[in-house]
């Protein structure tokens, strides 16, 4: 059997975010009979099912879940490579300032924000930002592959190589079952984390509530962290997501009403800064209180 192609990916990964077949086929101009061809010769080659059928449209089977988990966060990192790798060819009128942000939507629109208002000051200004997770974002920092995050506090504080400065707080979810009906009901439930910075506050706001909860365990994505909530495996606190059709419809969020330590921070790695990532800190330093400091 010949191996699968990138295009088959693209096809895999938009019908898993839009979770219609229709939907994808329209923005993808293809027919919905070739996409199920492609959709079915993919499933053939990797020798399960990827996606059922629902009254909605479709849905990740936990093999597909996974395969996403894993393909989402590669063809991001090639995306970001084959653009870096082709900008070294043209010509610039302007230093293009590299940005990751954490995949969640309080990050997202913080950086739209500010987005804006830089726009406003500079019309010039060139950013290229992508989004990724915990772990793609420490990395990529470290190896100078982008000159500024945003993230979480938790997730930068352990690394003493990187200086950070607060951006506005950080809204907390707890992610559950759909049928919980109070927050009490996760006592003796599994923690899901997707990063060990991430426990030790999750496990302060599980105090805070009154919740003992009966272990942790670690995962590698949100999807994976959400499809294990929808099948009774464990509850998680987090931030929502940029797309909101990640979430299972057998899950649900309660908003955690205590305040936390968790704040969205922009970083950077010690001494090592361009012009435009130092422009930028400077900005945001000259414009981070009133709506940006009270952001939710």
């Amino acid at each position: 059997m010949e191996e699968i192609n990138m295009k088959e990916i693209e096809i895999f990964l938009a019908v898993a975010k839009n979770q219609n077949i229709s939907k994808t086929a329209q923005e993808l101009y293809i027919s919905q009979s070739a996409l199920s061809s492609w959709i079915s010769r993919m499933e053939e080659y990797c020798g399960v099912t990827l996606f059922r059928r629902t009254n909605r449209g479709v849905v990740l089977t936990p093999e597909g879940e996974q395969l996403y988990a894993r393909l989402d966060i590669a063809y991001k990192r090639f995306k970001v490579s084959v653009r870096e790798i082709c900008g070294t060819y043209q010509s610039k009128t302007a230093e293009t300032l590299r940005i990751g942000c954490l995949n969640r939507l309080a990050i997202m629109d913080t950086m739209g924000e500010i987005q804006q208002q830089m726009l406003k000051s500079d019309p010039g200004w060139i950013p290229a930002i992508e989004r990724f997770n915990f772990h793609e974002l420490r990395n990529r920092l470290l190896c100078q592959e982008l000159d500024l995050i945003l993230t979480i506090s938790s997730d930068i504080e352990p690394y003493a190589e990187f200086e950070s400065l607060p951006l506005g707080s950080f809204p907390l979810y707890f992610i559950v079952p759909k049928g919980t009906r109070d927050i009490q009901q996760l006592n003796g439930q599994t923690l899901i984390v997707e990063a060990p910075t991430n426990r030790d506050w999750a496990e302060r706001i599980c105090a805070g509530a009154g919740i003992v909860q009966g272990g942790v365990s670690y995962v590698n994505s949100y999807i994976l962290m959400t499809s294990l909530v929808a099948a009774g495996k464990g509850f998680a606190i987090d931030g929502k997501m940029v797309t909101q059709n990640i979430y299972s419809p057998e899950t649900k969020l309660i908003e955690v009403e205590a305040p936390s330590d968790v704040n969205i921070v922009l970083a950077w790695k010690k001494e090592w800064q361009s012009d435009a990532a130092r422009n930028f800190i400077a900005f945001c330093k000259e414009t981070r209180s009133g709506q940006l400091q009270n952001k939710a």
